[in-house]
């Protein structure tokens, strides 16, 4: 059971019977196990008062309305060890959410289009972000790795526009097609634990300019080109941190026409000497 309170700063309950007062709202969740969209959207009590409510088309499409428009902050209990798929698409007004280091998976679109959500920390047994996690978060712009995350997956910040830094684990393997496709990020650091990164994985990602590769980076076809914003000495601490590939396959670093007209010849030359290709 979700019981969901509307109440003003001073503790005041706002909803009466056969009225609902959507000043302020804060939710929540019972001890349970698993959280599926299902039951966030039915499974629903509004300030433990029966009655109907203004809008019409049923109760389910009055009570579906109301959660997504007006829920701003969710507390979910150290008992629920999964989170299902769309489980709170679509929150608008949702600024605040808290996670238990129960949680052990996350479904896709899980938080997508929550475009009020400002700030996220991912608990500490899940190991996976999935497909679309916080897609068109538009609002979020603070996000914490608290576990040992292995793979970032497709669009998983698709359109974060107010998410400007990063801070990647150690543990991080994989970065899936899109995961940060025109968010608004300007600094991020890629670590040596990566050998996987999506040569579309910061596609539009145009406003980067502070980029780190950790000393010993290996990951092919990473693709930094959507920014001319990079000084050279920023692009020659990215050779010079790239893993030496002599006598194995060539890798590529794309980082663009315009960012290798800033490197000369000699520069270039530290990524040839290693196998690499600057594309």
């Amino acid at each position: 059971m979700i019981n969901v309170e509307m109440t003003k700063s001073s503790g005041v309950t706002l909803a009466t019977e056969n009225t609902i007062c959507n000043e302020n709202v804060k939710v929540t969740i019972a001890n349970g196990e698993n959280l599926i969209a299902e039951n966030i959207k039915k499974d629903v009590q509004i300030a433990d008062v029966v009655g109907t409510f203004e809008g019409g088309g049923g109760d389910d499409t009055v009570l579906k309305g109301l959660i997504q428009r007006d829920i701003t902050e969710i507390v979910i209990p150290d008992s629920v060890t999964s989170i299902g798929s769309y489980a709170f698409y679509g929150f608008n007004s949702l600024n605040k959410i808290s996670l238990p280091n129960s949680l052990i998976t996350i479904g896709a679109c899980a938080f997508m289009g929550c475009s009020s959500l400002r700030s996220l920390k991912t608990p500490l047994n899940v190991e996976i972000l999935p497909k679309q996690m916080c897609g068109n978060c538009t609002s979020l712009s603070s996000v914490t790795f608290l576990g040992d995350i292995k793979q970032i997956g497709v669009e998983a910040f698709l359109q974060c526009y107010d998410l400007k830094e990063l801070i990647l684990p150690n543990s991080l393997i994989m970065i899936d097609n899109d995961a940060f496709t025109r968010s608004g990020l300007v600094n991020v650091n890629l670590p040596t634990s990566l050998t996987s990164v999506s040569t579309n994985a910061f596609r539009s990602c145009t406003k980067l300019e502070f980029v780190t590769l950790e000393q010993g980076f290996n990951a092919n076809n990473l693709n930094l080109s959507a920014s001319n914003l990079y000084t050279a000495e920023t692009i020659v601490s990215w050779i010079e941190a790239l893993a030496d590939r002599t006598g194995q396959s060539t890798y590529i670093l794309t980082i663009g026409s315009t960012n290798i007209a800033k490197l000369t010849e000699e520069q270039i030359a530290i990524a040839t000497n290693k196998n690499w290709t600057l594309a």
